[in-house]
């Protein structure tokens, strides 16, 4: 398969992220990070954590001061008023805005909720002060939470600063009664927790937007890839098929040419020269055919079809066709019984009788050939052997028109193998060559995955 550049497919991928993270692909990125019933039962609980956390940093301290004790059990209401607002907090933000900003707006809409549970509470107790001074906190966390949300954090700070200024002016107005000091320790926790949630959910959220991003390019560019490879197969088929036409049509028309000269003339020197252009002709007829095969064989390969198949019957059904084929030749069978896999029995069939052919021409025609099937390991073996031409070390013989023997014959153009090798690799295996001991030999096995 042909590759672009690093360089080139480096560019061609930052293009497409800048495609991919603008306003378009907002609720498809949304909708992959919160689809699955997993993720909402987590983000629920995370924002339920940190609402949780919020709160208790926030209004712990002042439960104390603000509720008198004979009326009240501090713990068990301080337990439920954090408890409660946080869980409907929690879902209603989870089910109405799933982004990183959830806990911002979890927090803010907790705060709203306990403030209201202690102004009621305080209400029926008497404690105005408290009202007031409540009311006043979760309006101004609320403030706080909205301005770094909406704002880059080193922006957001000396706004909230001035708020932070404008509030504790304002509430020694107001009351009169509320400490400096206390708003102050107070605010200041406020500032920092809202500082640090905001700064981690804008990070998190770009961290999120980046990965989305490139992983929508890699598919795109995937995509992409496989969409020009089957073109260019199809393209290669249909250049194929117009020379393999034209030139047997051209091959044709030499050899009824040359039949006639031949047919015609008696001159034994002149037939020796015709006879040698037919075997040309002849060899280049099967050689067209080969190349036909193969290069179609990729448009095939491209659109695959996998079922399972039952691997030890389909390699058994072909005993006797071997046989009769290769009447000159003696076949032993090992196979494993019961073995099925996911493949396309038509092209491992092909794959076959390329490993089966390549035996017999390089057999001694004494020994037989042996075709053996086996699982190991959760990978399937596919093993055609024979003895005879020894196996040369230094060729790579499943390249395309390399010949596994010293002279080519008329039949062996070298494509065999190189089908045997596209096949199983369509297939998510490989093939292998090795030559046998001595007297001689080689055997070739294809691998095949055998998890279905």
């Amino acid at each position: 398969m042909e590759t672009l550049p690093v360089q080139s497919r480096n560019r061609g991928i930052n293009s497409i992220l800048l495609r991919f993270e603008s306003d378009a692909n907002e609720s498809t990125f949304w909708e992959e990070m919160y689809s699955s019933k997993k993720t909402f039962i987590e983000k629920t609980i995370l924002v339920t954590i940190f609402a949780l956390f919020a709160t208790s940093a926030r209004f712990m301290p002042y439960i104390s001061d603000s509720l008198p004790s004979e009326i009240i059990d501090y713990d068990f209401l301080t337990r439920l008023l954090l408890l409660i607002p946080s869980l409907v907090a929690s879902y209603i933000v989870s089910k109405t805005s799933p982004n990183y900003r959830m806990v911002q707006y979890c927090l803010m809409l907790n705060t709203c909720l306990c403030g209201l549970s202690f102004s009621i509470l305080m209400l029926i107790s008497a404690s105005a002060d408290g009202v007031l001074f409540f009311n006043l906190a979760f309006i101004h966390v609320i403030l706080f939470a909205y301005i770094f949300i909406l704002i880059p954090i080193r922006n957001a700070i000396p706004l909230v600063l001035l708020l932070c200024l404008a509030h504790v002016l304002t509430a020694s107005m107001v009351t009169g009664k509320v400490s400096s000091a206390i708003l102050v320790f107070y605010i200041t926790p406020s500032i920092t927790f809202f500082a640090v949630l905001s700064y981690a959910g804008h990070a998190m959220e770009k961290s999120e937007r980046s990965g989305f991003a490139y992983r929508k390019a890699l598919g795109f560019e995937y995509d992409n890839r496989v969409k020009i490879e089957k073109e260019r197969s199809k393209w290669l088929s249909l250049i194929t098929d117009f020379l393999r036409h034209e030139l047997k049509n051209s091959l044709i028309g030499i050899s009824s040419s040359l039949e006639l000269v031949f047919r015609k003339n008696s001159n034994e020197a002149l037939e020796s020269y015709i006879e040698r252009a037919r075997t040309s002709t002849s060899f280049m007829k099967r050689l067209i055919d080969e190349a036909s095969v193969s290069t179609n064989l990729e448009a095939v390969l491209n659109n695959i079809k996998l079922e399972v198949t039952d691997i030890s019957s389909l390699i058994i059904s072909k005993r006797d066709e071997y046989s009769n084929l290769y009447s000159d030749c003696q076949f032993d069978f090992e196979i494993e019984e019961n073995l099925s896999l996911l493949l396309d029995p038509d092209r491992l069939v092909q794959a076959l009788d390329k490993l089966v052919n390549n035996a017999v021409e390089h057999c001694d025609h004494v020994h037989p050939i042996r075709i053996t099937l086996r699982k190991e390991n959760n990978k399937a073996y596919i093993k055609v052997s024979n003895i005879g031409d020894v196996l040369k070390d230094d060729v790579d013989i499943f390249q395309p028109f390399i010949s596994s023997k010293a002279g080519k014959s008329d039949h062996n153009h070298g494509l065999g193998l190189f089908v045997v090798k596209r096949i199983a690799e369509a297939h998510g295996g490989e093939v292998s060559a090795r030559a046998l001991g001595a007297p001689g030999g080689a055997e070739f096995t294809i691998s095949l995955p055998s998890q279905m």
